[in-house]
């Protein structure tokens, strides 16, 4: 997943093999696992939630999965997580590309 916001991208996840499990608890889905320079990571909920709080900035999260079928693409619109549970906001609606 990419967030986009002007010219700043700031990857969430990305996961390009199996190597690192994403099979993980609370606490290390809200600090963040893996290394950011490898190949599978997540950024933390923490993280995410207090770059997109901004009520005056609008994030747009991108979603790219490449399988056998080519690249399959998801845009939400003005993503937000907020409070302790990080919950998800976004606006209704949702752009979805072709395969390439």
């Amino acid at each position: 997943m990419v967030l986009l916001f002007s010219l700043l991208i700031k990857t969430i996840q990305k996961r390009w093999s199996k190597d690192l499990s994403f099979n993980r608890g609370w606490d290390e889905y809200r600090d963040g696992f893996g290394d950011l320079n490898e190949r599978s990571f997540w950024l933390g909920n923490e993280k995410v939630r207090q770059l997109t709080e901004d009520d005056d900035a609008s994030w747009t999260i991108s979603v790219h999965v490449f399988d056998s079928l080519g690249i399959q693409q998801a845009e939400l619109h003005n993503f937000r997580l907020s409070g302790e549970n990080y919950t998800i906001y976004v606006d209704d609606s949702m752009d979805c590309g072709d395969s390439k």
